[in-house]
C-alpha cells in the first residue's frame, strides 16, 4: 500500500499546539477540583470558578481550531506503518501526530478521564531511537516513549480498574501493536480497538516485562498479526 504523508508544517506549529493543549488540559483538571470543592459545600465560589475555567477551556479549544486552520492541525494519515517509516524529521512528525490521536482514543477506552499527551516528546523519542533493526526498533521505541513520559497527568474514571501508570503502559503497547499491524484506512479505528483488547489481555505479561526490550519485542512480534 502507498503511504500518504502530509506536507511540511510551519516552524513552531507543534510548539503552539502543545501550549494550547496544555492550557485546555489544566482547565479540565481545574474543573474537577472545582467539582470536588462544590461537593464539600463551596457552591457559590465553585460556580464562579467553574465559569472562569469553562471560559479558559473554550478559548483554548477555539484557539487550537484557529491554529489548525492557519498553520496545520498536525493530522497524519491513519494508515502509517512503523516498519516503513525512516528515522527522519518528516517521519517523526507523522508518527507523533498519528500517535497523539491514537493515544487519546485508547486512553479514553481504558477509562482515562483526562490525560496530557505530548506531541513534542513523541517526536523526540522517535528520533532518539533512530533507524534501528526492524525487529528491535518497536520495543526500543516502547521503552523510549515510557522513559520520555509522553503521557502525563492521567486521571482515571472512578470506575476504572487500571492505575494511571498501567493505563499509560497499555496505551503505548496498543499504539505500537496497531502501527505494526496490517490494516487499511477504512479499518484503522477497528484495528486500534482490537489492539487495545489484546493489550488488556496481556496486562500481566506487560507488567512483568517492564522495560525489558527483549520481552516487549517478543510480545509485539507474537501478537502483531492478531490485530
Amino acid at each position: 500500500m502507498s503511504r500518504r504523508r502530509p506536507g511540511p508544517e510551519l516552524p513552531g506549529a507543534v510548539v503552539l499546539r502543545e501550549a494550547l493543549r496544555s492550557i485546555r488540559h489544566v482547565a479540565r483538571e481545574g474543573r474537577d477540583v472545582v467539582a470536588e470543592a462544590a461537593s464539600h459545600g463551596g457552591v457559590p465560589v465553585a460556580q464562579v470558578a467553574n465559569f472562569a475555567i469553562s471560559g479558559a477551556e473554550r478559548m483554548a479549544g477555539v484557539a487550537e481550531d484557529v491554529v489548525g486552520l492557519l498553520i496545520g492541525s498536525g493530522a497524519a494519515p491513519l494508515d502509517l506503518s512503523l516498519s516503513e517509516m525512516p528515522a527522519d524529521e518528516a517521519s517523526a512528525a507523522c508518527f507523533a501526530a498519528a500517535a497523539y490521536t491514537a493515544l487519546g482514543h485508547v486512553l479514553r477506552g481504558l477509562g482515562a478521564r483526562h490525560a496530557l499527551v505530548s506531541e513534542l516528546r513523541l517526536r523526540a523519542a522517535f528520533l532518539r531511537v533512530g533507524g534501528e533493526n526492524a525487529s528491535t526498533r518497536p520495543a526500543k521505541l516502547f521503552v523510549a516513549l515510557r522513559e520520555a513520559e509522553v503521557i502525563a497527568d492521567v486521571r482515571m474514571e472512578p470506575a476504572a480498574d487500571l492505575s494511571a501508570d498501567e493505563a499509560g503502559r497499555l496505551a503505548l503497547f496498543t499504539l505500537l501493536l496497531w502501527m505494526l499491524s496490517d490494516r487499511d484506512v477504512g479499518d484503522a479505528s477497528e484495528a486500534l480497538d482490537a489492539a487495545q483488547m489484546i493489550g488488556l489481555a496481556l496486562r500481566t505479561e506487560l507488567a512483568e516485562a517492564g522495560h525489558d526490550e527483549t520481552a516487549v519485542a517478543k510480545l509485539l512480534q507474537e501478537f502483531r498479526h492478531h490485530v
